[in-house]
């Protein structure tokens, strides 16, 4: 009987566990292990993205924000309109609960963007990613 009970919960949360993961839609992902990871996954209504924190390079840390599908297209749309324009005032991006602001900069000629995260405005304990080209951004949003 504890066996059958066992074999039982078992196949219960294993069933859960299928459901959970099992309607991620992988979008986009630039970069690769310590090399400015981040990715894009789409799950039932919300956008995750995922990203190296380089905040403190020396610990492989991860962190991420959601967007929820109505904004999605909005997001990018906004980030791909500052590498049009250095934008000098800051930019905030609608997340789900983070405070997420995009950094540009231009190096030897190029416009990049990063992610800048916190919980909420000027707090501490920001998370940043690495620097991403316009192409990068592209691939990142399946675009």
């Amino acid at each position: 009987m504890k066996l059958q009970l066992l074999l039982l919960l078992t196949l219960l949360l294993n069933n859960i566990y299928a459901q959970k993961h099992h309607n991620k839609e992988k979008i986009g992902s630039v970069g690769g292990y310590e090399m400015g990871h981040i990715e894009c996954v789409k799950q039932n209504n919300i956008f995750l993205i995922t990203y190296e924190n380089q905040n403190d390079v020396q610990v492989n840390d991860y962190a991420d924000f959601s967007i929820k599908s109505e904004n999605f297209d909005k997001v990018y749309n906004t980030i791909l309109e500052g590498f049009k324009d250095k934008h000098k005032k800051e930019i905030h991006i609608p997340t789900v609960s983070d405070y997420v602001v995009l950094d540009y900069t231009k190096f030897l000629g190029k416009m990049s963007v990063r992610f800048t995260q916190s919980k909420k405005k000027g707090a501490l304990g920001v998370s940043y990613s690495a620097w991403y080209s316009q192409k990068e951004i592209m691939k990142l949003f399946g675009k």
